[in-house]
């Protein structure tokens, strides 16, 4: 390994680390998960980009600012900069894209909390799972734990009333 690859390897994972600083339950890189695609082909919606006449201008007016900044500082600093601009800009991709996922996947189990919330529970029932469905939003535990925590309150629920009986 290069000493160039080993330090785009270690600034790489800064997004990793910025992901799990700033997801809620920092479990899972769901970004790192997907599978690159390769050099030669092109994404379908960089296809459709292109193709968008507002996007094409101002891609041309950068490429002409990018001209006149070349002739001015030297080639090295410029591939610096715009490497250390790529990394950010990969990195704020990447963290936009875990935030949306994650975000996603909260919305669907409240959503699916919900639908159980609007079954054929009585009163007392639909008040206890907005009163779970509320602490579960407000909860920093991790998922897992989370998890464990609700199967011990069940399983003390179910101890009682067998005891009761």
């Amino acid at each position: 390994m290069t000493a160039v690859s080993a330090a785009r390897m270690k600034r790489r994972s800064l997004a990793a680390r910025a992901s799990a600083t700033l997801q809620r339950w920092p479990t899972r890189n769901h970004f790192a998960e997907i599978a690159a695609p390769s050099p030669d082909q092109q994404h379908p919606v960089d296809r459709l980009l292109e193709r968008e006449r507002h996007l094409r201008k101002i891609a041309r007016r950068t490429g002409r600012l990018l001209a006149k900044i070349q002739a001015q500082v030297k080639p090295a600093d410029l591939l610096a900069f715009e490497a250390e601009q790529t990394l950010l800009d990969n990195a704020r991709v990447e963290v936009a894209f875990n935030l949306g996922f994650e975000n996603g996947l909260v919305l669907g189990r409240a959503d699916a909390l919900r639908q159980i919330a609007r079954g054929s529970h009585d009163g007392e029932e639909k008040a206890l799972v907005a009163d779970l469905h509320a602490a579960l939003a407000r909860t920093q535990a991790s998922p897992g734990r989370t998890a464990v925590v609700l199967m011990e309150l069940a399983w003390a629920f179910v101890l009682r009333d067998r005891e009761a009986s």
